[in-house]
């Protein structure tokens, strides 16, 4: 590609920097054919290049990062007076061309002279001026500054008094040089380009060159979530140097994941379906940053299922469906969904896109293939297939009954088929018959539909089992069953006894020769009497016997006797028998009470009401005896005089009531009762104790209201006295208690009873508790007896209180001023000081207390007497008078009286002379 041949001459010196980053240098320079050019080491020209200026170009191009974008810019003094920027793919950067003057020859400069971290361009004007643009094409503050004369030659940058400070030189036309400070902003400068050809051994070339990257991506470049992310990245250095320790930032979503900082790839397990993931590099912390493009981590497509269809084994008319025994796993983590292909003998069912295949579809010796394909919403997976052949479906059972419906052991059975069998196939059907007595099975053809006589007892149960076969298979069996029923018995021979009977007699129905039959079982009978009555409802009683309160004298009774074998009865044998004439029965008395006291009367007590067998009527005679030694003594008699009054009894002594029934022709045997009269306790007592309120030391006395005995026997109330639920044994029998046996708190109980002499009366009772004493009250007196105000007053016990039941005394108190209870003071045995006024009459009130009884209240009186001043404090002034000052009697304070009323001085002087006179 060499030589390059430009349009024109080449004035300029050539430079070298990496425009397109691309790790290896380029030639830049300007021609006199208005261009400037910039070709690779193949001498090919750039892309965008060359670019056209508005005149020759004459000094050598500048390259520095005006824009620091990482990439250098060509710096161009045009012939044309205007200062140009062009980027590495030949775009002006913005802000740019600057015009300075009319035509430049000399090379701009450029670096960050004020330490900003921006580039600064710096360019001589043949208008004899020095010119600084800042990186956006804006003036630098402060410039253009005015030179001598013409700037024809490149101007130099550097710190020449090192003094840390960058300066300006520039050369003039007429031999002068001017130099300028630029103001420092920053820690850093740093000098791109500081004179023409970069350097004073005009180099040409850039440097120091910072490390860069170029071609940087993801790998792989369509990542699943299953992959690990790689950096890949080519690092290049135009001055040699290697690489340094390149930091690593990977970004998810835009954000910095912190903990992969450093790492040159990136675990699945970080990452997740349409993730966006870039790195970025940088040589050094604050240095460039390299991209790379961005990459999808794409959707993983899910794994086949494991399926299978149910039933596996199916027959025409079953549901098909799919079931996947082994669910399809997606590597996203993404919901599964299914997508199915029915295949009926690999013809596929477009409309069938369901797991379940109805019934309906599904017919005998098909094949039938489904296809799964998992879906995650994206894509679909690798397909599933599973495969059934429909098989043979046996005929569904018919319905069958046996008959005759109530069989005996005399019938034969017979199969009876009300719905056929059929067989969704459409194969013929054709039955095998199999009977069962009980559990054992008959050993008759398959064939037989009929089950011959007497192959059952009665009570068995016959099963019959239709089995339909369609040539292939049996299909399900139908069942039927019937029981075997019984024969009823015949009719037995029956006689009625006794043969001549009256209402007395207790008829009974005899089985006089056994009723047969034909099944064998043992025969049992039931009786069934009947009233024979014309035009009346007929009365029945069941049994073989009737007794003798069912019959009527004239009645007519009718026995049906049937023979029963455990499950029916047979026809019954019928017996008639007509009831003749009966005597009266005796009564059925008894006493009302056996036992009884002197003022009960003796009842007798009707246990059935006297009838006669016949229906006549009937009367009672009742005789009453007193038993007088081994002698019966009449005491009264008389037609139903079922009751004796106890004026006609006495005490101790046995009665006899005697009774018999007649119909008016006849008597009944008499019935007997005894009584026995006792004597009558004594009547309940009354009691009560006097005081009822007893204290310490007074007498008990037990008091009882008057009573009267019912038998006439005299009375004594006998006594038992308790002390605290004890027995007291010194007052048993007693009416009253000894006054010294007597104490507070005691609980005395009285129990009484009358006594007859024989027996004693019910117990009667009264109680008391013996109250507290009350305490005798103490003698007081208040001291002082004339007190003044303001001074304490003090309760003396002159004779203390004391407890009659020798129990603790406790003294109450309560003062009073004026009648006013002061409360305060309660429970107090003084009123301290400073408390009384004059004329006040403070009261106190002593109360004794033993337990809960208090004494009646002793009272001592006070009145309240003239109250002191109190004594002034006095003083003299002045403390050491002159003979020639008069003295004065001073009060410290004022001076008070304890009562509050108004006080007066009496002022008395006395003169010392000598010894205390």
């Amino acid at each position: 590609g060499f030589p390059f041949r430009a349009k024109f001459t080449i004035s300029s010196q050539p430079v070298l920097g990496d425009l397109n980053d691309d790790g290896r240098y380029e030639i830049v320079f300007g021609s006199e054919d208005f261009h400037v050019y910039a070709v690779d080491g193949n001498g090919r020209l750039l892309k965008g290049f060359p670019q056209k200026t508005g005149y020759r170009i004459y000094a050598a191009p500048a390259l520095a990062d005006v824009d620091g974008d990482g990439r250098v810019e060509i710096i161009t003094a045009g012939g044309d007076g205007k200062l140009y920027v062009h980027r590495h793919d030949g775009k002006r950067l913005a802000g740019f061309p600057r015009r300075i003057g009319s035509r430049l020859k000399g090379s701009a400069c450029a670096g960050d002279l004020a330490g900003d971290g921006r580039t600064e361009i710096v360019a001589g004007s043949d208008k004899g001026k020095l010119y600084v643009f800042r990186s956006s094409g804006a003036r630098y503050p402060g410039f253009p500054v005015s030179v001598a004369d013409r700037v024809e030659v490149s101007c130099l940058l550097g710190d020449f008094d090192h003094d840390g400070v960058n300066e300006v030189l520039a050369a003039a036309r007429n031999g002068q040089v001017g130099s300028w400070r630029i103001i420092r902003k920053g820690s850093k400068t740093r000098l791109d380009w500081p004179m023409e050809a970069r350097d004073a051994r005009r180099s040409g070339r850039t440097w120091p060159n910072p490390p860069r990257y170029t071609d940087l991506k993801i790998l792989p470049e369509r990542a699943p979530t299953t992959a690990k992310l790689q950096v890949h990245y080519r690092h290049f250095d135009l001055d040699g140097d290697p690489e340094p320790g390149t930091i690593i930032n990977w970004y998810r979503n835009g954000k910095l994941v912190k903990e992969l900082s450093g790492s040159r790839q990136v675990d699945a397990r970080y990452t997740a379906k349409h993730q966006r993931w870039k790195f970025v590099l940088q040589a050094e912390k604050d240095g460039p940053r390299f991209e790379s493009p961005t990459v999808e981590i794409v959707n993983s497509p899910p794994e086949p299922a494991v399926v299978e269809i149910v039933p596996a084994e199916p027959r025409h008319g079953d549901s098909l469906e799919v079931k996947v025994s082994k669910p399809s796993n997606d590597a996203d983590g993404d919901r599964i969904r299914y997508r199915y292909t029915w295949l009926p003998d690999k013809v596929s069912l477009k409309k069938q896109r369901k797991a379940r295949i109805p019934g309906a579809l599904v017919r005998k010796g098909q094949r039938w293939t489904a296809v799964v394909r998992p879906f995650d919403g994206e894509v679909e997976g690798s397909s599933s297939y599973a495969s059934v052949t429909v098989g043979n479906t046996p005929p569904v059972p018919p319905v069958v009954a046996i008959a005759p419906a109530h069989p005996r052991v005399t019938d034969s059975l017979k199969a009876v088929v009300k719905k056929p069998s059929t067989d969704v196939d459409g194969d013929a059907v054709e039955y095998r018959y199999i009977w069962r007595v009980g559990k054992e099975k008959l050993n008759l053809a398959r064939g037989s539909a009929e089950l011959p006589a007497r192959m059952a007892r009665k009570g068995e149960l016959v099963k019959l089992e239709v089995v339909p076969f369609d040539g292939q298979e049996e299909g399900k069996s139908a069942l039927a069953t019937t029981l075997v029923e019984n024969s009823p018995p015949g009719t037995p021979e029956v006689a009625i006894h006794p043969s001549r009977p009256n209402t007395l007699d207790t008829l009974s129905v005899r089985v006089t020769k056994p009723a047969p039959d034909e099944d064998g079982d043992r025969i049992t009978y039931r009786a069934r009497w009947t009233l024979v009555r014309k035009g009346a409802k007929p009365k029945r009683v069941n049994g073989f016997v009737l007794p003798a309160k069912h019959t009527a004298k004239g009645q007519t009774w009718r026995a049906e006797v049937a023979a029963f074998d455990g499950q029916a009865s047979g026809r019954p044998a019928i017996a008639e028998i007509t009831i003749g004439n009966a005597p009266p029965s005796p009564p059925r008395l008894a006493a009302e009470k056996g036992s009884v006291l002197t003022t009960d009367p003796l009842r007798l007590k009707v246990l059935r009401k006297e009838k006669d067998p016949d229906g006549d009527e009937v009367t009672v005679d009742v005789e009453w005896f007193r038993l007088e030694g081994k002698k019966l003594v009449r005491v009264y008699s008389g037609k139903n005089a079922f009751v004796l009054s106890p004026d006609k009894t006495r005490k101790n002594r046995f009665y006899l009531a005697r009774a018999t029934v007649s119909d008016g022709m006849t008597t009944s045997e008499p019935g007997e009762v005894w009584f026995e009269v006792k004597n009558t306790p004594p009547p309940a007592c009354k009691v009560r104790i006097e005081p009822a309120r007893p204290r310490t030391g007074q007498q008990l006395n037990a008091r009882a209201d008057r009573a009267k005995d019912a038998d006439g026997d005299g009375l004594e109330l006998h006594y038992e006295w308790f002390v605290n639920g004890k027995p007291e044994i010194e007052g048993k029998g007693l009416p009253s208690v000894p006054a010294r046996m007597v104490k507070a708190g005691q609980k005395w109980r009285i129990e009484a009873r009358w006594y007859d002499g024989e027996e004693y009366g019910p117990e009667c009772a009264a109680s008391v508790e013996v109250m507290d004493s009350q305490p005798v009250a103490p003698k007081i007196a208040l001291e002082p007896q004339r007190p003044a105000c303001g001074q304490a007053l003090k309760l003396r016990i002159v004779e203390p209180a004391r407890d009659p039941d020798g129990q603790p005394v406790e003294l109450e108190t309560r003062w009073f001023t004026d009648g006013r209870h002061r409360k305060e003071f309660d429970g107090a045995m003084e009123v301290p000081g400073g408390v009384a006024r004059k004329g006040q009459k403070w009261t106190v009130e002593a109360v004794a207390r033993a337990a809960d009884v208090k004494s009646k209240p002793a009272r001592a009186e006070v009145t309240v007497g003239n109250c002191a001043p109190n004594r002034p404090k006095l003083s003299i002034e002045p403390e050491r008078p002159l003979s020639s000052q008069d003295v004065r009697c001073v009060l410290g304070v004022a001076t008070r009286a304890p009562d509050g009323k108004r006080v007066s001085h009496e002022d008395r002087w006395l003169v010392v002379v000598g010894k205390g006179k």
